[in-house]
């Protein structure tokens, strides 16, 4: 028998089972998505619909209704305690009105699934325990902090704690709420797409050392719209044979460490395991593991006596689940390290209580500092691919000086599902950014507690990009800068007295999507003269008022922000200055988040046998063979490889895993994404100068890859192609794209290289970093016969080009036909700031023509210039 948890909600959701379990089984971490056409429902008053496309909460049409979502395979140990628990929603449609719902859980050992009975969902018993739940504003194709409900802990908790309840049973969930004609939310469905349906995330102690049984592997995912079998399981599809190149080898044991949270890998994969020899650390609570850590650093990290061609290849160090406790700070002699934990709930590197050097907030210090390469001048513009991913970093108790981590990553590196956490009365930041960092992407990350949450220097020059970020209970201000540019989309803070304070003339604050409650009064947002902040898709709740500029308050007893700068914005030639009532001005165009493989059950991974080492071998052919092996991972074992012949991703392939390996092409060689049997292929951890063609209909996702030195990369589209690209954290990149497709880039570094955007295609890039040095190529963008909505991040040097120029009529961004909307947060030069940005052509007309003359130019700063473009519109 089939069994389920059910949770009663005005939409009813379906569940994928992900299940993350430490060894020990004393803490876990899952999501379980909706995995059936009639596991989530919309009850209305005559008729309960199972294959709606989406979830509305609260009326369909006028018509108010009942959501319920049924999540299966919930692998939760009886007597668990539930330490977190939401739902996650992916938005079908941009919603802004704020309507209160209330959540209950079916209050059964093992509820059924949905039928098409009139009140199917609301006659169901309710538990006692409910969660109130006013969703903020969401924007289409997110699925992000602003889609998720509220804590139901206590919902979960009494579910589990019922006599029957048993591991691996179904729970449903239950959404109700009072009004009509408004929608507080939006969905997407299991009927829209298994890999967007609503999830069930789960967190859990067990207090015991008995591992509770893992979910079985669920069965092949069934096609939307269809309703499994309640006790028959398909056969599953027989792998293809291998290939002529496929050479068979027994799956090597796992590294050990990763496994508590799922997050598991290969033990020839190249991963080095800090919990064996030599380092052995130990992450019980009570061992110093301060020096262990660090001659693990020391011994890993890439500093200047490497060849170029290999500073942006990177090592991955992994810690054991646990409280890993140090003493004193861990600082990389060396860049190009990706320190991972066992799960962001399972791994926490703990600074010991009341340790040495951090009693003082007057004298700042680190718990973790990544390094940089050239040390010699201390700047952290040298930071390349470093990585920090999947553990807590707690600055401990009696530390007022502690900054959890100095965060340095430059060109390409990424902080991702990351924690950082202070005690009350602990902790000075949660993270700075200094020096030379950036541009980089930190994603999917919680600061929790501190003075100050984040923190900007007053150096300028490189930008940052966070995703998906959340802070909360700062104590002075959730976000402080001093000269950076920080960009954000999807940023929610709670519990702190004001979001955002500009120090200094040259910071720029550009936010996106973003929801801030307050204290109940004071200001949101407050920024000194000539600082510039860009606001967009923002709802609030507590605050007297959302922005002060100088000394001028704006947007008193205001709750939301639909579009605003504090300069003027350009539609064509035409300045337009910005009211408090504007309405959205650019094309705000959907930004869904890129796919992300979560496949760590190594018995889905298949090694390439590769030869590392050596140029004048092409191993295109033994990664080929692995991908037809009929794996859904394939994975390179860290080293330096060459592709000379075509590589075509297909078959069950979702991944490919170069573990932060050296990719180069030759001759032919390339990487085509084709047609496979998920809807994505992502492609990740690699420093590579291979070319990615996206040629079929699934998406394909590039993620955490550098370039080789001064080599790029490109990324363009073949003659099959009709799937989106997406792009997290990538350097080096050239793009071409001139088929009707959909380009969603996020922290794209493409230094001095060129994209060429056409043929009908889509595209929205956050983060468009450009160096402009006459030795770093055409940075140009061309936009001819699309639609491309940019919100850029920082140039730097545009002086060096002039060869963009009016008279010539060339641009750094160049426009034909299109329809486009531009920011442009800061470009820094230590000498004038020349040349033409912006040239908007029309039928062979110039409509629009932006000069470095017709810009917002900030004040010098540490002998850098800033200049903004506020926002450009085509007429």
């Amino acid at each position: 028998m089939k069994r389920a948890l059910v949770l009663f909600l005005p939409v009813l959701l379906a569940v994928v089972g992900i299940v993350l379990i430490s060894p020990s089984a004393q803490a876990g971490s899952a999501e379980f998505r909706v995995r059936a056409s009639t596991d989530d429902a919309e009850q209305r008053s005559d008729r309960t619909v199972l294959d709606s496309s989406d979830l509305e909460m609260l009326t369909d049409k006028g018509r108010q209704q009942v959501v319920g979502l049924r999540f299966t395979h919930v692998a939760i140990p009886p007597g668990a305690t539930i330490t977190r628990a939401y739902v996650q929603f992916t938005a079908d449609e941009s919603t802004s009105t704020a309507v209160p719902l209330t959540i209950h859980g079916q209050a059964a050992d093992d509820p059924g699934t949905f039928t098409s009975a009139p009140g199917d969902v609301s006659d169901r018993p309710r538990t006692t325990a409910s969660a109130e739940w006013t969703p903020a504003a969401w924007s289409s194709g997110k699925r992000g902090p602003a889609q998720r409900t509220s804590d139901l802990t206590a919902v979960v908790q009494e579910i589990v704690s019922r006599p029957g309840w048993a591991s691996d049973n179904a729970l449903a969930v239950i959404i109700t709420g009072t009004g009509t004609g408004t929608n507080s939310g939006v969905a997407k469905s299991f009927d829209t797409s298994a890999k967007t349906a609503p999830g069930l995330h789960l967190e859990w102690t067990t207090g015991t050392n008995t591992q509770p049984t893992p979910a079985q592997e669920p069965a092949p995912e069934p096609t939307a719209g269809s309703t499994p079998a309640a006790t028959t399981q398909p056969e599953p599809t027989p792998e293809p044979a291998p290939g002529p190149e496929a050479r068979t080898e027994p799956t090597p044991d796992p590294v050990p460490a990763p496994s508590s949270a799922g997050v598991r890998f290969p033990a020839d994969s190249g991963v080095i395991n800090l919990a064996a020899a030599p380092y052995n650390v130990k992450c019980d609570g009570v061992t110093d593991n301060t020096a262990a850590i660090r001659s693990a650093l020391a011994d890993y990290a890439r500093t200047d006596t490497d060849p170029l061609e290999t500073r942006f290849s990177f090592r991955t160090l992994v810690l054991p689940a646990g409280t890993c406790l140090v003493s004193d700070m861990l600082h990389a002699p060396g860049n190009a390290i990706r320190l991972m934990g066992a799960g962001q709930a399972q791994t926490t590197l703990k600074l010991k209580d009341s340790a040495a050097g951090y009693g003082s907030a007057s004298t700042p210090k680190y718990v973790y500092r990544p390094g940089i390469q050239t040390q010699s001048t201390g700047n952290d513009n040298t930071a390349y691919a470093n990585y920090v991913q999947d553990l807590t970093i707690d600055v401990g108790s009696g530390n007022p000086g502690a900054v959890a981590i100095r965060w340095a990553a430059c060109n390409s590196g990424a902080m991702e599902r990351v924690t950082l956490r202070a005690p009350a009365n602990s902790g000075l930041r949660g993270m700075t950014v200094e020096s030379g960092t950036g541009p980089s992407q930190v994603q999917d990350v919680t600061i929790d507690g501190f003075a100050v949450g984040i923190w900007g220097d007053g150096g300028p020059v490189n930008n940052m990009v966070f995703t998906d970020v959340t802070l909360r209970n700062q104590r002075t201000v959730a976000i402080q800068n001093n000269a950076r540019v920080l960009q954000f989309e999807g940023l929610t803070v709670t519990g702190a007295p004001k979001v955002y304070e500009a120090l200094g003339q040259q910071a720029v604050f550009q936010v996106i999507d973003a929801n801030v409650t307050g204290p109940g009064s004071g200001t949101a947002m407050t920024a000194v003269a000539d600082s510039y902040i860009y606001a967009r898709n923002v709802t609030a709740s507590g605050w007297g008022n959302l922005v002060t500029t100088g000394t001028t308050n704006r947007f008193v007893g205001k709750t939301a922000i639909a579009e605003w700068g504090s300069a003027n914005f350009r539609r064509g030639d035409t300045s337009v200055p910005w009211t408090e009532t504007s309405t959205v001005q650019s094309l705000n165009l959907p930004h869904p988040d890129a796919p992300r493989s979560t496949d760590y059950d190594l018995t889905h991974w298949a090694k390439a046998n590769a030869t590392s080492g050596n140029s004048a071998d092409d191993d295109g052919p033994a990664i080929q063979a692995a991908i037809d092996s009929g794996k859904q991972v394939v994975y390179l074992p860290y080293g330096d490889y060459t592709i000379k012949t075509p590589v075509i991703v297909r078959g069950n392939v979702e991944a490919i895993d170069f573990m932060g390996s050296r990719v180069a092409d030759a001759s032919t060689g390339k990487i085509s994404v084709g047609n496979t049997t998920s809807s994505f292929v992502e492609l990740r951890n690699a420093a590579a100068s291979v070319t990615f063609e996206q040629n079929g209909p699934d998406a394909m996702v590039i993620r955490n890859v550098g370039a080789i030195g001064a080599t790029p990369g490109d990324v363009i589209d073949g003659t099959s192609a009709t799937g989106a690209v997406f792009v997290d954290n990538a350097s080096g990149r050239l793009l071409t794209i001139d088929r009707p497709i959909s380009v969603y880039a996020r922290q794209l570094n493409r230094e001095g290289r060129g994209a060429e955007i056409s043929g009908g295609a889509t595209i929205w890039l956050f983060g468009d970093n450009l160096e402009m040095h006459d030795d770093k190529g055409e940075p140009y963008l061309t936009v001819s016969g699309s639609t491309a909505e940019i919100l850029a991040g920082a140039w730097d040097n545009l002086a060096d080009a002039g060869r963009f120029n009016s008279t010539t009529g060339t641009a750094v961004y160049n426009l034909t036909d299109s329809r486009v909307s531009v920011v442009i947060p800061g470009v820094y030069r230590n000498a004038a700031i020349t040349g033409q940005w912006v040239s908007d052509v029309v039928n062979g007309t110039r409509v629009g023509n932006v000069t470095s003359s017709e810009v917002l130019v900030g004040p010098v700063a540490r002998d850098f210039k800033r200049a903004t473009l506020p926002l450009y519109v085509s007429p």
